[in-house]
């Protein structure tokens, strides 16, 4: 019975483990939006966007640039092609 207990609780353990990443967007003036790990910082004194790359890489973009910061969406967004099936 031990290692059953056991068991449940690493697999209840891991799973409380899985959602501690929170993923941000960030989006461009330009149009373009990308992913990034953990909460993005602001640092109004030089206008500076502070973010984590997926990769680990910490970056900064000019705030200027930046139009919105928000949760990113937990499905794949749906792309503007649809697959359309050969008439037979």
């Amino acid at each position: 019975m031990k290692p059953i207990r056991l068991t449940l609780t690493l697999a209840l353990g891991l799973l409380a483990c899985t959602g501690c990443t929170t993923r941000y967007q960030i989006r461009l003036n330009n149009g373009v939006a990308f992913t990034t790990k953990g909460k993005p910082d602001y640092d109004a004194r030089r206008n500076l966007w502070f973010y984590t790359d997926v990769y680990g890489h910490t970056n900064a973009i000019s705030g200027l640039r930046v139009v919105e910061v928000g949760p990113a969406p937990r499905h794949a967004e749906e792309t503007q092609f649809k697959f359309i099936s050969p008439a037979h």
